[in-house]
């Protein structure tokens, strides 16, 4: 069961070298696991629109990174990894929380998005099931990605030549492509996009950040138990 609590006044809110700024009670569930975490080193690239004030943004933007040694063991399917992935996770100030783990629209009338709050990085276990599905993912896209292009292209195409007097026929040629695009085909179709290639990209489920030391992440009982292994090992 996942908890969602309401937020408390931040704390300790010293951006150079203070207390650790947290923002809500845990929201997580009976099977997350903890993973600490630091502020990055170096700073991020590709993080132009982390920055962007489009809309007003509640908490200072983190570049976050894994600071631990994480097991062998996929935290999704609990199998053997087979390799690291690298990770790119963004956080989000929404509504429902400052570092949501998931994009969402922060004003409806003018359909802008929860500004980025929090990037988070490193190495993640994967196994041979994730890499599978991962390039499966990555192939759905292209191809949902290709059909929209060939689309688009082909009706630029009928508009240039209607305007060069070409008359197509409605029934078999402009008929197909206006349902082809609508009721919102095209945002429809960038969305899935945009999920597949999150899927292909992201091998764990992170739940929102409250507090920048640490995350939880959704995790296999397997998981779990080689963490807590290690854990003790080092102790």
């Amino acid at each position: 069961m996942v908890r969602h609590d309401q937020v408390d006044g931040p704390a300790g809110d010293d951006r150079r070298g203070g207390p650790p700024m947290t923002y809500q009670r845990p929201w997580s569930g009976a099977g997350d696991v903890t993973v600490t975490l630091r502020r990055c080193r170096e700073p991020l690239p590709r993080t132009e629109r982390l920055y962007q004030d489009v809309v007003t943004r509640t908490v200072e933007p983190l570049e976050l990174e894994i600071a631990q040694e994480l097991p062998d063991v996929c935290s999704r399917h609990g199998r053997a990894a087979v390799a690291r992935a690298p990770i790119r996770v963004c956080f989000y100030d929404s509504k429902q929380h400052p570092r949501f783990h998931r994009v969402s629209v922060a004003n409806w009338p003018t359909k802008q998005l929860s500004p980025m709050s929090t990037i988070l990085v490193g190495d993640w276990p994967v196994c041979d099931r994730c890499e599978r599905a991962g390039r499966r993912a990555r192939r759905i896209a292209a191809v949902i990605a290709a059909v929209m292009a060939a689309n688009l292209l082909t009706l630029t195409i009928l508009i240039v030549a209607a305007w060069a007097g070409y008359k197509a026929d409605f029934q078999t040629v402009v008929e197909p492509l206006v349902w082809a695009f609508f009721p919102g085909s095209i945002p429809i179709g960038v969305c899935v996009v945009l999920m597949l290639l999150g899927r292909g990209t992201e091998p764990a489920v992170f739940r929102p950040i409250y507090d920048e030391r640490f995350a939880f992440v959704q995790a296999h009982p397997h998981f779990r138990k080689a963490l807590q292994a290690m854990a003790i090992r080092d102790d």
